[in-house]
């Protein structure tokens, strides 16, 4: 289940520091983990059933042996980009079905380099990979315009931004960026992620 934060008077006065708009990330990612828990596993089920009768694949290198792997082919077709990333997952594991539904979210994350072993499930997985998970997976229905304009404001406007501060516009963009996600119909009746939009609403308002 996804942590669960409070907005204290003494965050909200602190609130335009750039440093503190982790913290309105942080409260979106807590919004959002158990419904990306919870839909990965709903895949990996159907990924499951859908090949049946298919042997567990043991390819090395899926990309080489793609002309007889069911599974990398099936995989293949789920990646919006058409480029899963092969070498961060192992395939051996894909159709387990304890740990199978994570090494399959691998597939759909950018490079994790060495802390791929670490990443087991939604909750030990950081903001780039989850983010990318549901931009990059087409089995989640999350609008990608909304997870986009997340990823700009948060690449643009604090991450790489100069100062140690954000202007008001700049606090408005990320704010909004983050609360139009948690708005999206896919998540409307999921209760993380509403709670999680009530937090960002009242920081919006400081």
């Amino acid at each position: 289940m996804a942590g669960s934060h409070s907005v204290s008077p003494d965050w909200q006065s602190k609130i335009l520091k750039k440093e503190y708009q982790n913290f309105a990330l942080s409260l979106m990612l807590d919004g959002l983990r158990s419904y990306i828990e919870e839909e990965m596993m709903i895949f990996h089920q159907r990924l499951l059933t859908n090949l049946a009768s298919a042997s567990p694949c043991v390819c090395p290198n899926p990309t080489k042996h793609r002309k007889t792997c069911a599974w990398s082919n099936h995989l293949i077709g789920y990646h919006r980009k058409g480029f899963p990333k092969w070498r961060q997952s192992d395939p051996t594991k894909w159709s387990d079905i304890n740990c199978g539904y994570w090494e399959i979210a691998k597939l759909f994350m950018a490079d994790l380099g060495t802390s791929k072993a670490a990443m087991v499930d939604a909750i030990t997985t950081d903001c780039t990979g989850l983010i990318n998970l549901i931009s990059w997976c087409d089995h989640f229905q999350v609008q990608i315009h909304l997870i986009n304009a997340v990823q700009e404001t948060r690449n643009t406007k604090w991450v790489h931004a100069p100062r140690q501060e954000l202007t008001d516009a700049e606090k408005s963009d990320t704010l909004n960026a983050i609360r139009n996600l948690l708005q999206d119909p896919e998540l409307v009746a999921d209760a993380n992620a509403q709670k999680a939009l009530l937090e960002i609403t009242s920081m919006e308002k400081e």
